[in-house]
């Protein structure tokens, strides 16, 4: 082994052990980093916001008159669409992908409407619980059982 090549070899391991440290405080440091609960509070703020829009487009549609429906329809795409652009950005795209999916499935709804065929909300209601699923998996939120409502009540309501 000569001079030069054992240089080399010092260098590289050496640049290696450097990388690798840097790598883990950096990893170290964004675990505790403040910006790093403000992201997830704003990204959680957001899919509240899409979340009740979506609502507003899939189940309160049932309670619309018949002649208002391809209005209301449009409307709350309109307001969906405003909140779903605002947020967008700082969402995690398999959520940003799925937005996009209900919004194509709601286009597709007030198209059938157009064409004279009932209004099919069965695909709006599979995507919102597929998009459901995916913001539980990603927040880590799960719903609660009936045992711990119970309980919540019971200490919230001391006899």
């Amino acid at each position: 082994m000569t001079f030069l090549q054992f240089l080399i070899d010092f260098f590289v391991k050496t640049g290696g052990f450097i990388i690798a440290g840097l790598s883990i405080y950096l990893m170290w440091k964004s675990r505790i980093s403040s910006y790093r609960d403000i992201l997830y509070t704003k990204q959680l703020e957001g899919y509240m916001e899409i979340a009740k829009a979506m609502d507003k487009i899939t189940f309160t549609l049932f309670a619309v008159k018949e002649k208002k429906k391809k209005q209301y329809l449009f409307d709350r795409k309109m307001d969906f669409n405003e909140i779903f652009y605002k947020w967008r950005h700082i969402l995690p795209a398999q959520l940003v992908s799925q937005f996009v999916n209900f919004s194509i499935q709601v286009v597709n709804a007030s198209k059938n409407m157009d064409e004279g065929s009932d209004l099919h909300l069965d695909s709006l209601v599979d995507i919102v619980k597929k998009i459901s699923v995916t913001a539980q998996e990603y927040f880590g939120i799960e719903p609660l059982s009936l045992e711990t409502k119970d309980l919540i009540m019971k200490l919230s309501n001391p006899a």
